[in-house]
């Protein structure tokens, strides 16, 4: 995570906030905390983490299902 988070010249915050855009709860001690190892990331947030550092993209791991979720702009009903 922090080494594709500084190839994007992002700060820790920068992610918090992303992730915070993408409606997960986080900070930047948050942020720290999962870099260092402290942490353990849950499930919901290692999605975000890698949606949101452009690691994937959700619907090619949603597919074609109807879905509804905070972490994209997609159009899809539930």
């Amino acid at each position: 995570m922090r080494k594709k988070r500084e190839e994007l010249g992002w700060s820790q915050q920068e992610l918090a906030e992303a992730l915070r855009d993408a409606g997960v709860s986080s900070h930047q001690t948050t942020v720290a905390k999962v870099e260092r190892g402290e942490r353990p990331l849950k499930m919901t947030e290692a999605v975000a983490v890698a949606y949101a550092l452009g690691m994937v993209k959700l619907d090619e791991v949603l597919g074609e299902t109807p879905h509804r979720c905070r972490l994209c702009l997609c159009t899809a009903s539930a």
